[in-house]
């Protein structure tokens, strides 16, 4: 054959995503993922953590407003602040994936996460509790860095409500405040 009579082939339509032993579904990477970001309480991780998990041209609407990349992990930063640790727990979380690949599609959930301060508020640290709830759409991104599993995927649409507050405090009541009447005998002791 010339050059001139190359005839060209429809090329093959990849096989749609599946999970594999080295890509985790659907479900677990939001779930790894996430937690990544929202336990971090240092900034260099929740920087590395944030990139891998929100595409560069992400849609965040948080408490209904949408907010820009940036502004999304500036506040982040600042729910971190002085953290020494933070958990996360979840509540519930779905999926729907897409109708050609089980990888990608959306997942919503319900979390909590406990920071734990290293300021002190009567010997003890002090605790704030984020409750989120949130719906993300996730898609591959080929335009970004892979991870080490080669796994391109990324938020690209997320809608999250959260409120934020200080856990609270339970003070013990000193011993001389409980009435006379009611202090156990000796013998209900034992």
């Amino acid at each position: 054959m010339t050059d001139a009579q190359v005839t060209s082939e429809p090329t093959p339509t990849p096989p749609p995503a599946v999970a594999t032993p080295s890509l985790p579904d659907l479900t677990t990477w939001v779930k790894t993922h996430l937690a990544a970001v929202y336990e971090a309480t240092e900034e260099d991780d929740l920087r590395s953590s944030f990139e891998m998990v929100f595409a560069p041209e992400v849609e965040i609407h948080l408490n209904h407003e949408l907010v820009s990349r940036d502004e999304m992990r500036d506040k982040l930063m600042q729910g971190r602040f002085a953290a020494s640790s933070a958990s996360l727990e979840w509540k519930n979380v779905m999926c729907v994936p897409k109708e050609d690949a089980e990888l990608t599609g959306l997942v919503a959930g319900y979390f909590v996460i406990d920071r734990t301060s290293k300021f002190r508020i009567r010997a003890a640290p002090a605790h704030r509790t984020m409750t989120c709830t949130f719906s993300a759409k996730i898609d591959d991104i080929p335009s970004v860095e892979a991870d080490e599993h080669g796994d391109k995927r990324r938020i690209v649409h997320m809608f999250q409500t959260s409120l934020n507050e200080a856990a609270p405090i339970h003070f013990a009541r000193p011993f001389a405040m409980v009435p006379q009447g009611n202090l156990p005998s000796v013998t209900e002791i034992k």
